[in-house]
């Protein structure tokens, strides 16, 4: 008898070894699937792929004049959120307690015609890892841009103040991945 309660629970243990093993293997195929967003969760908390929050595109800019227009080419590698935004390299906490106010727009249009537009007057501020800065808008894959397709993406900002880049820069337009939860 006890010996079977040792089998079984061997038996279980292997199974979900050989369960997490293959989720390990596949979570980059898993995160472009349609696959259940509590495995997408489990995948995103405890073992993302590498490059998952890596940006997708990161260009320096110059705003001392207050303008910039940028044009970006790029393919998303996984489904979900991603953000669009600016980081400034010498960002420090103040950051939060100023007001971004600028003029942005955004045209991003995938090779086979979708397209999406979005346009803001206020950036909003974070601070993270890898600095601070402001995002300025958050798009979904699929719904809003395709998966594994060349996207074209044209961002206008204006009416920065350029005493703010002066200061807390110098400045990046990036695309990338954000959470899902």
């Amino acid at each position: 008898m006890r010996q079977n309660v040792i089998i079984q629970t061997l038996i279980i243990a292997g199974t979900l070894l050989a369960l997490l093993v293959s989720i390990y293997c596949f979570r980059g195929a898993i995160l472009r699937s349609n696959s259940p967003e509590a495995l997408k969760t489990v995948i995103q908390l405890f073992m993302p792929p590498i490059d998952l929050y890596q940006p997708l595109v990161s260009e320096g800019m110059d705003m001392s004049d207050g303008f910039v227009e940028k044009r970006l080419s790029y393919r998303h590698n996984y489904m979900g959120n991603h953000e669009i935004g600016v980081l400034l390299g010498n960002a420090g906490s103040e950051l939060y307690r100023i007001n971004i106010e600028l003029l942005a727009s955004i045209v991003c249009a995938s090779s086979e015609g979708i397209r999406y537009t979005s346009s803001m007057t206020r950036g909003v501020s974070f601070l993270s890892k890898d600095g601070g800065g402001f995002g300025l808008d958050t798009y979904v894959v699929p719904r809003d841009l395709p998966l594994d397709s060349e996207i074209s993406c044209t961002i206008t900002l204006s009416g920065i103040d350029a005493d703010l880049i002066r200061k807390y820069g110098p400045a990046r337009i990036y695309i990338k991945k954000t959470s899902d939860m």
